[in-house]
Parts: C-alpha cells; structure tokens; sequence
C-alpha cells in the first residue's frame, strides 16, 4: 500500500483557562515516491496560520517514514476552543486527520447579572 495516513489523530482535551494544551497527530508515509510533506492545523476547518507547531520527520523503515506534528497552546483561552485536525499535502495526495476537541470546564461567561454558557463548554 503506498500512500499517507494518520496513526493518531489530535485528542479531545478538556483544559482550564489560562493552562497549556498540546495536540499532536502522527502520520505515516508509505513510499519514498510522496517527496516531502507539508502538515497544516486546521481549527474548525480553517487553517491555523499563527500556530505554535513543532514538525519532525523520521524514517520508520526502507521506505516509509513518520510525520509527528504537534501543537502547543500556551495559555488556552475561550477562542482556541472548537474542533483541531491535522491535514498533510504531498504531490501525490492530501490526508485529514481525525478531529480532536479542545474544551474549556467551568468556562462560564459573566455578563452584568447573567450567566452564559458557551455551547462548546462543559459546565
């Protein structure tokens, strides 16, 4: 089988405000032909441009090699929550990830006298 695919994909977290979160997926290629890869964050759907990422590639065997790409939020906030997934580009094809969630306890919004629960939340 030649081709890349995802060995893990990004993980639901569930974090405080303010603490550090790492999301990390793995990919392998299967095939020398896929000539370097370009690995992408995607937060829900659009691609993360500003991005702590650390990216390295190393040989699995003779001809196939793994991708771990990470991910580090350092002080997580409301904004960074919502759906994370990994996309990785060669010439010969593109493969997504599984989506991993970042989510926030106890993230409830004061507003004047009112409460109000953000719906990507658990509470």
């Amino acid at each position: 089988m030649h081709g890349l695919h995802f060995v893990e994909s990004p993980r639901n977290v569930t974090s405080s405000l303010g603490k550090p979160v790492v999301l990390q997926c793995t990919m392998r290629g299967e095939s020398i032909d896929q000539g370097p890869l370009d690995v992408l964050w995607l937060r829900n759907g659009q691609p993360l441009e500003f991005g702590d990422t650390n990216q390295m590639q190393v040989p699995d065997d003779d001809n196939n090699w793994l991708v771990i790409s990470e991910l580090r939020i350092d002080e997580v906030q409301l904004s960074d929550m919502g759906a994370y997934q990994c996309a990785a580009y060669s010439v010969l094809e593109d493969s997504l990830s599984i989506e991993g969630h970042i989510k926030l306890e106890d993230c409830a919004v004061f507003v004047g006298l009112y409460k109000w629960c953000l719906s990507d939340c658990r509470v």
